[in-house]
């Protein structure tokens, strides 16, 4: 028997009163909303806290939190509490308003009805006169020592004692609930909710765990959850709620078991202690445990029968939905789907079955546009919302290029999640397209352990790789980390103490790589030594001597594989790293997207073919939706315009574990990556167009047709109207693969451009490729006052000849001459014509741009706009100018660093509005000397937000050089 729900007086009353048990309700009943859902956003939730390991048991890897009356807390780490529901009326009611907050209804019967077990720990009433609780028993092992014991206070309790109480004199302490009478309902889920006061808890943490037990009592393994820790040096001394959720699913689960924890910090296994290793215990410290309630929820399943969760275009799409309970009695469930922006789409009624009648009932979803979408199924009670589940899917568009394309030059870097669910990553890989994937396998080294099931997958996966022609690049190393003793968690230390080990001792260490390389060496072509976000080949020039025993190795075993070594974006490539014919270089998220061009560039000038690149996205949690999607884009196209032989992006799906099987969901983030890598694969980088100021455009050429990828970082919301010629048919495709035709204006064609980045394939290439061509050489101009003698190029790409007039366009305040060139061009043939620039003495340096209106006479007349950029500056000095404002003053710094061959005399100066010109002498400079000149302007109030000029000017000499600094 089941102990009694509400723990009575011998009047029948609750012990706590009504107050007590609709504050629970209300927590409970609140927590219920995100059962099986995968989170909630709240505002409050805070940086998971660092938990210690119980010995027996796994880290706290999944909790559910307190909540409030409207939010959860992520399930995928442990958080701190957020606070608990605190019920304020009658107890009368209970339900939910229309944005979702709770007020009271019917809380008895609902108590009777939904929860299953409740510790109050006021069992002396009952007969028990020992100092701990009935059926608890203490957790023996390791760090836990014999002589500390639970006790029942009698003093303290969350709404009333007693409580259960875990006191800590050093080591750790854990009682487990054995009593077996927590029966399990295979048509639920379930709830555990608990108070948790610290009591000096400054180092250890207090927290709760629940697990299913067979039919034996002994716990199912995978299925044990945490709640979060409770306790630090700045936690409150006060009750908190925490709880977890406990999905169902689990056919041999008979039992729920319960066990309550204070546990200090501890060195985590398998690490070496060190003489100076400190590990701080808490002495006279412990933790309150109250009011652990386990509650029975509605269960509910949400699938859309495809493995991956995407909808092939050829598929249509369907949700499947089931709702079970015991009895079914005053239920009702409701599906809805939303799309990618919150939009509501669709709502329908779902009708919940009672045990032993349960029926799935499908939806046909025809009508939805290809994207990204997310279905809601919830449980009510009354208006009351019990249990919500969420899967999110993906339609995919008709694809860009014909059958059987293979998008070469793109890649996927698996993680140890994919490894879960093999037939829906390799599902996800093949809907993609993509050539390559990287598969994390075993790291070698004396403490690797393989798990079976993991070795298993990944054999499974480059088999499938080899039969579906996708290259499949094994990387050993730091591959990610479960924690969990599997093959794959090891710090990113380990493979840089293994290839120093390797190099130092190359005949002991090298039997520990056969195993790894011969095990799936049948399906690999390509070896990665370390990690993508391994650096230590870059910064410890050591590891060297292990990399080159690595490439022996694979040449003795596996003559015919290619090796790989991954590179971080920030390093510059040192000389020596012939041993690999790959170079993968690692591209953060933290580095902007507007960087990567130059930055991968140099990075291939220095190492030539053969250059990789892994691409991070920006994080899914802390930007707007657009904003990231466009911010992705944009790196795999300044990724593409490098030139870069492969892209690779980290899978770009995430795997939930909101019940017994986890489940595989695409991010948004995967369409956006296909529809790039269909319209980018097997293209070259043909440099960047102008189009009109702001407007990024980079062109990309495959065959005779081009492709260019748009977008204007000012551009207002509705976007910016173009017009211009592009080709016979072009088209205008967007990030999500949705492609129309661009309208025609008279011979020109409109396109809209936003600060989301767009494409336009079918472009004609010549045209495109002659105003690429348009160039100003040398491309750099010295600042000085006086004539500047320069060529005007460009090349007709065309196959027949062509004639026309060139109109110069100089920056503003610029002359050029001549202004209007005629030209006359064979097919291939290079225009070349002379002219002069001139500026004024007050022009800023920097880069500028010539513009060229070019009126082209061949089968038909072209009109269009070419620009040539060009630099401003000095070659032999290297200006830095700065402001900031200490006080009432701006003090002004002015830094320049001498690199010509002789001495100079020159003059600095600052000119700041409403001021006098400050001037500064710079006498007798020595070549490579570096001088600091600093300019004090009072009343800085009066200069804050406003622009001044800092330059230079060569005594005796024509050239100068203008700065613009704003002040701050």
């Amino acid at each position: 028997m089941a102990e009694t729900v509400c723990a009575h007086d011998g009047r029948g009353a609750l012990r706590a009163g009504r107050g007590r048990a609709l504050t629970a309700v209300v927590a409970v009943l609140a927590l219920g909303r995100f059962c099986g859902a995968e989170s909630v956003p709240t505002s409050q939730t805070t940086r998971p806290v660092e938990a210690t390991r119980p010995v027996e048991a796994t880290r706290p890897v999944e909790a559910t939190g307190s909540v409030g009356a409207t939010g959860s807390v992520s399930a995928t780490g442990p958080v701190k509490a957020t606070g608990s529901v605190k019920a304020t009326g009658s107890a009368e009611s209970l339900v939910s308003d229309d944005q979702g907050r709770i007020v009271v209804r019917d809380v008895r019967k609902l108590l009777q009805q939904r929860v299953v077990k409740w510790f109050d720990f006021d069992e002396r009433k009952r007969g028990n006169v020992e100092s701990v609780p009935m059926y608890w028993r203490k957790h023996v092992a390791e760090g836990f020592p014999h002589y500390l014991e639970g006790r029942f206070d009698f003093e303290k309790g969350h709404e009333a004692p007693p409580s259960f109480y875990l006191g800590l004199t050093g080591g750790s302490l854990a009682y487990t609930y054995h009593a077996q009478d927590i029966l399990v309902n295979a048509h639920s889920n379930y709830i555990i909710t608990a108070w948790v006061r610290p009591d000096r808890l400054n180092h250890a943490r207090a927290w709760v765990s629940t697990f299913y037990c067979d039919r034996n009592g002994q716990k199912l393994p995978g299925t044990e959850r945490f709640s979060q820790p409770v306790g630090g040096l700045e936690a409150p001394a006060e009750w908190q709620e925490v709880s977890i959720r406990l999905p169902g699913g689990y056919e041999k689960a008979r039992f729920i078991g319960l066990t309550v924890w204070a546990v200090q910090p501890a060195r985590e296994p398998d690490t070496p202690e060190t003489r100076h290793d400190i590990y701080r215990q808490d002495i006279n410290a412990g933790a309150w445990f109250d009011d652990i309630r386990v509650t029975r929820l509605p269960r509910g399943s949400l699938t859309t029968g495809q493995e991956g969760n995407v909808f092939a275009v050829d598929q249509e799409p369907a949700l499947h939905v089931e709702v079970s309970d015991p009895d079914g009695r005053d239920l009702a469930g409701r599906l809805e789907v939303f799309a990618a922006d919150g939009r509501r789409l669709m709502t329908r009624p779902v009708a919940v079955a009672s045990a032993g009648a349960a029926v799935v009932e499908s939806f046909a979803l025809a009508s939805l546009a290809p994207g990204t979408y997310t279905a809601r199924l919830t449980i009510h009670s009354g208006d009351l919302e019990l249990s919500a589940y969420q899967v999110r899917f993906l339609r995919l568009p008709p694809s860009l290029n014909e059958p059987g394309w293979r998008n070469e030059g793109f890649g996927i870097v698996l993680g140890p999640d994919d490894y879960e669910r093999p037939q829906a990553t390799s599902r996800l890989i093949d809907l993609l397209r993509v050539a390559q994937a990287k598969v994390p396998v075993a790291t070698p080294g004396i403490r690797s352990v393989e798990d079976p099931s993991t070795v298993a997958a990944i054999s499974g996966l480059t088999e499938h790789f080899w039969q579906d022609r996708i290259g499949a690049v094994a990387v050993l190393g730091a591959c990610g980390s479960r924690n969990d003793g599997g093959p794959l968690s090891r710090s990113d230390e380990s493979w840089q103490s293994f290839l120093l080990s390797l190099a130092e001792r190359p005949d002991a260490w090298r039997p520990y790589l056969i195993p790894p390389l011969a095990r799936y060496a049948s399906f690999v072509h390509c070896w990665q030594a370390g990690a993508d976000e391994d650096e230590c080949l870059a910064w410890n020039p050591r590891v060297a001597g292990g990399l080159k025993v690595f490439r022996q190795s694979l040449d003795e075993l596996l003559p015919s594989s290619e090796m790989a070594i991954p590179w971080p974006i920030l390093h510059q490539l040192r000389d020596k790293l012939s041993e690999s014919k790959f170079v993968s270089v690692h591209i953060p998220n933290l580095v902007r997207s507007d960087v990567i061009t130059r930055r991968v560039g140099d990075l291939k000038k220095s190492r030539g073919d053969g250059l990789w690149v892994t691409v991070e996205p920006l994080e899914s949690s802390g930007y707007e939706r657009l904003a990231r999607l466009s911010d992705l884009a944009k790196r795999l196209i300044g990724a593409q315009a490098a030139g870069v032989e492969a892209i690779f992006v980290p899978s770009l799906w995430d795997v939930s574990r909101r019940s017994a099987a986890p489940e595989v969901e695409p991010r948004e983030d995967y369409i956006v990556f296909r529809t790039i890598a269909e319209l980018l694969s097997r293209t070259r980088p043909t440099g960047a167009l102008y189009l009109g100021e702001g407007i990024h455009v980079e062109m990309f050429s495959r065959g005779k047709s081009a492709i260019l990828a748009l977008w204007d970082d000012r551009a207002p919301p509705e976007g910016r109207v173009l017009e211009t010629y592009l080709g016979a048919a072009p088209e205008v495709v967007d990030l999500w693969g949705r492609a129309e035709a661009l309208p025609r204006v008279g011979t020109n064609h409109r396109l809209r451009i936003g600060q989301v980045p767009t494409f336009v394939r079918g472009a004609e290439v010549w045209h495109l490729k002659l105003r690429a061509s348009f160039a100003l050489e040398p491309d750099q101009v010295e600042s000085s006052i006086r004539l500047h003698e320069r060529d005007v190029r460009f090349v007709n790409p065309r196959g027949t000849p062509i004639s026309g007039l060139l109109r110069l366009q100089p920056p503003p305040g610029w002359e050029v001459r001549p202004v209007r060139i005629p030209f006359s061009l064979a097919a291939g043939q290079e225009f070349r014509a002379k002219v002069t620039l001139r500026f004024f003495t007050n022009e800023v340096a920097g880069q500028k741009r010539l513009l060229g209106e070019f009126l082209i006479d061949s089968d038909r007349t072209y009109e269009f706009v070419a620009q040539a950029p060009f630099e401003l500056g000095l070659d032999d000095f290297e200006v830095h100018s700065f402001a900031r404002i200490e006080g009432n003053n701006v003090i002004v710094h002015q830094t320049i660093t001498h690199r010509a061959e002789k001495r100079i005399d020159i003059e600095g100066y600052v000119l700041a509005p409403g001021r006098a010109r400050m001037v500064r002498m710079y006498r007798r400079i020595e070549p490579g000397q570096t001088i600091n000149k600093q300019y004090v302007l009072e009343n800085a109030n009066l200069l804050r937000g406003r622009r001044i000029r800092v330059g230079l000017k060569e005594i005796h000499g024509p050239r100068l050089l203008n700065q613009i600094v704003t002040i701050q």
